[in-house]
């Protein structure tokens, strides 16, 4: 017998046991529609409220501020798809350069990001990008690549565009329980997917302050304080809260990981293979 070693968790993470368990008793007990009026719905909804609240805590934000989404991709879309000017790199996950480039297309104000060696984007960059666009622009950055793992410097981006009057948008897809909380402190609006948590697939959600809630990139229903209709699955809900717990408690373990990391990369390092043209992502050699 051979044992699998996943080591693909920026794409899904395992999810967690008690994740399963809370899901399947949910699906069972909480089936109702959280809309409805009647015991089963407000039973479902209890659950989705408790939900928001646990996430909102995850990320410090307020839980009347967090939208529930289909996941990371949809709340990227919501928070751009109005934006009237933006900034961002082609670093960023399709879900923000499809966007960008659709906004583009109909005529918006798109400025692109030059990406150094590193990885790593200015913040006099950002600056510089947002001079002539109008106050409403919005600047576009994961916290953390989805790809490499870089960590561009939030605060200093977050400083620039609040002071042109520019709304910062953080994909933190790949960041939200694993960077301190405080590292996300200057978005506007935030994406968080829950499968990547230790979650299920299929529900994230878009954390806004109260100012910048987002106008509705779908039509239908009331759901959401009217910004996202469709109706939410409590389930998944019950198993994204659940995961926004488990993330706020690991930040202990993602230590050990950063040491492992660090073992690995010097090893490479000692080994010679830089000599050969590999360079480790983020740095600036």
């Amino acid at each position: 017998m051979t044992r699998q070693v996943y080591l693909d968790w920026n794409a899904t993470t395992p999810p967690l046991p008690e994740v399963i368990e809370v899901m399947a008793e949910v699906a069972r007990t909480a089936w109702g529609n959280p809309a409805s009026v009647h015991g089963s719905g407000r039973a479902a909804r209890d659950v989705v409220e408790t939900a928001r609240e646990q996430i909102a805590l995850l990320v410090g934000g307020n839980a009347r501020d967090v939208i529930f989404t289909s996941g990371g991709t949809e709340a990227n879309n919501l928070a751009l798809h109005r934006a009237p000017a933006l900034v961002t790199s082609q670093l960023e996950h399709p879900s923000v350069t499809r966007v960008a480039e659709a906004l583009e297309a109909e005529g918006r104000q798109v400025r692109w990001l030059a990406v150094p060696p590193s990885g790593c984007l200015s913040a006099d960059g950002v600056a510089e990008a947002l001079v002539g666009l109008p106050a409403a622009a919005v600047v576009a950055v994961a916290a953390a690549n989805h790809e490499t793992g870089v960590i561009q410097p939030l605060a200093e981006i977050a400083q620039v565009a609040h002071a042109a009057g520019a709304r910062l948008h953080v994909d933190a897809v790949q960041a939200v329980g694993k960077l301190p909380v405080e590292a996300l402190a200057g978005a506007d609006t935030l994406s968080v997917a829950a499968h990547k948590l230790r979650g299920p697939k299929g529900i994230g959600a878009l954390v806004h302050r109260p100012e910048r809630a987002p106008k509705p990139l779908l039509l239908g229903g009331g759901q959401e304080r009217g910004r996202r209709p469709g109706t939410v699955d409590s389930a998944a809900a019950a198993g994204f809260g659940v995961a926004a717990l488990w993330a706020q408690k690991a930040e202990a373990d993602h230590g050990r990981l950063a040491d492992m990391r660090d073992q690995l990369e010097a090893a490479l390092v000692r080994l010679g293979l830089c000599r050969t043209g590999l360079r480790l992502a983020g740095s600036a050699t």
